[in-house]
C-alpha cells in the first residue's frame, strides 16, 4: 500500500473531529476508538503505534481519545498466548494425529494466526477433555 493511501486510512480514525463531536454530544469524559479497518493488515504493534501517533498529532485528541485494538485482534492475541503457554504440551501433535488440523494449520493455531481453525480446535479439545473427565466425576458420586 503506498504512503498516500495509508495516510488516508489513518485519517479515517478521527476524521473531521466526528469522535470529538460525538463525545461532546453525549457528555463523555473519554472516547475509545477502535483501530480502523485499513490498519488491520498491519501487525498489532504497528497498529497501536500508528493510533498513538494519530492521537498525539492533535491537541483535541490528546486528553480525550483512547485508541484500542478491535475485539478480533484481542482474541487472536489471546489465542497466541494460549499457544505459547501450551507450546511443549503436544497439543499440536494431538490435533495433527487426530486429523483435526493439518501440520501447518496446527502451527498457525499455536502462533495465533488462524482464528477459525483455533476456535474449532480448542472447542474440540475442550469437548474431548470433558468426555474424559465426566466419567471420573460420576465414579466419585457412585462411591459416595
Amino acid at each position: 500500500m503506498d504512503n498516500d493511501k495509508q495516510q488516508r486510512k489513518r485519517g479515517d480514525l478521527l476524521d473531521d473531529n466526528k469522535c470529538i463531536i460525538c463525545q461532546e454530544e453525549n457528555k463523555l469524559q473519554k472516547l475509545v476508538v477502535p483501530t480502523p479497518e485499513g490498519l488491520k493488515a498491519i501487525n498489532n504493534a504497528t497498529q497501536v503505534r500508528i493510533s498513538m501517533e494519530l492521537k498525539w498529532s492533535n491537541a483535541l485528541y490528546k486528553e480525550t481519545v483512547i485508541p484500542c485494538l478491535g475485539g478480533l485482534h484481542i482474541a487472536v492475541n489471546f489465542l497466541g498466548v494460549i499457544g505459547k503457554h501450551m507450546e511443549d504440551s503436544g497439543l499440536c501433535d494431538l490435533w495433527v494425529e487426530a486429523d483435526v488440523l493439518g501440520a501447518n494449520a496446527a502451527q498457525n493455531v499455536k502462533s495465533g494466526k488462524c482464528y477459525n481453525c483455533a476456535m474449532r480446535a480448542h472447542k474440540l479439545t475442550l469437548q474431548a477433555l470433558w468426555l474424559l473427565h465426566l466419567p471420573l466425576g460420576f465414579c466419585h458420586l457412585d462411591s459416595a
